[in-house]
């Protein structure tokens, strides 16, 4: 004879936003940005092969991403599958209907939030490593940011290890590293708009090969301000909604590996750097080329032609 747990129909309105908020609307998110990131690494992948290349450490930490981002829908959807969380989202107690929880399904939901504070940091760290080279390698610029990224690190071995309450370390670090995302945009967006001006003094007739939407969106992606955009509206929705979580870790981690991804493919691509007129990135190989090739080439224009004497 099977146990079946039967709902009053009061309870039926409740029972079924709590399956919408526990399972519909998160898996759903998740797996969109899974398949925008999925669609974008594979671009990525094409584009470096063709030798548009933004660098070892980008091309690296692009698959890092990438990984991380797969393990960590894995894991959600793994776990969002599990008896003891069917019996979570019914809003039952599973003690009191017969319900075990499961303790490998209980260890993995905690894992897309590892993989979240990880990938984060690590993308901070690619952040502060591209607005130290933005910045002609001043270490003065990225002080703040760099210490910033190890206090989060220090702060949720603290959460974690010491205090046992890292369960609460989640919404704190969202702030934190919002913070520090913001700091780093501001600098990366103050310094690419100050290079697109001096490229314009500088440019003959203020024309140069850069339109004003490759400008925004040259100094959009090279900021890293989608962290920032998000970072807000995942603040906003878990302070307007109470417990409910319209973005997951395992959403952030897919939005974290987007902008690092879509950061690659902007230095790789030179977006909104005008080599003609000196703007050159550093950390775009294919771009330092030509470079090279225009000054060989300026250089053996300039040389006058050899005259035949008779």
């Amino acid at each position: 004879m099977s146990s079946q747990v039967c709902f009053p129909e009061s309870e039926y309105t409740f029972l079924q936003r709590t399956l919408n908020e526990s399972l519909v609307v998160p898996i759903a998110i998740e797996l969109f940005l899974y398949g925008i990131f999925l669609t974008l690494f594979s671009s990525s992948l094409y584009i470096f092969r063709a030798k548009l290349m933004p660098g070892k450490l980008y091309v690296i930490a692009t698959a890092i991403f990438f990984i991380t981002a797969t393990v960590s829908v894995a894991l959600d959807l793994a776990w969002r599958s599990g008896d003891s969380d069917r019996a979570t989202i019914t809003g039952l107690s599973p003690t009191a209907f017969g319900f075990k929880a499961d303790e490998k399904v209980v260890s993995i939901q905690a894992g897309p939030y590892y993989i979240f504070i990880l990938a984060g940091m690590f993308s901070d760290a690619i952040l502060i490593h591209r607005c130290y080279h933005l910045w002609n390698s001043r270490k003065s610029v990225v002080a703040v940011p760099f210490f910033g990224l190890i206090a989060i690190f220090i702060a949720w071995i603290v959460f974690e290890a010491l205090l046992d309450i890292g369960q609460f370390f989640d919404q704190v670090y969202i702030a934190a590293t919002l913070l520090e995302n913001l700091v780093l945009t501001g600098l990366m967006v103050g310094r690419v708009w100050w290079l697109h001006r001096r490229t314009n003094r500088i440019s003959i007739d203020n024309k140069t090969n850069t339109t004003a939407s490759q400008r925004f969106a040259g100094t959009l992606l090279q900021s890293g301000a989608l962290n920032s955009v998000f970072l807000i509206f995942s603040i906003i929705t878990i302070f307007g909604t109470g417990s409910f979580q319209i973005l997951t870790p395992c959403a952030l981690t897919q939005i974290v590996g987007i902008s690092a991804t879509l950061l690659a493919v902007s230095i790789a691509f030179g977006l909104g750097f005008d080599p003609q007129f000196g703007m050159l990135d550093e950390e775009n190989q294919s771009q330092a080329g030509l470079v090279l090739r225009n000054l060989e080439s300026r250089r053996q224009d300039s040389v006058p032609p050899n005259k035949d004497t008779v």
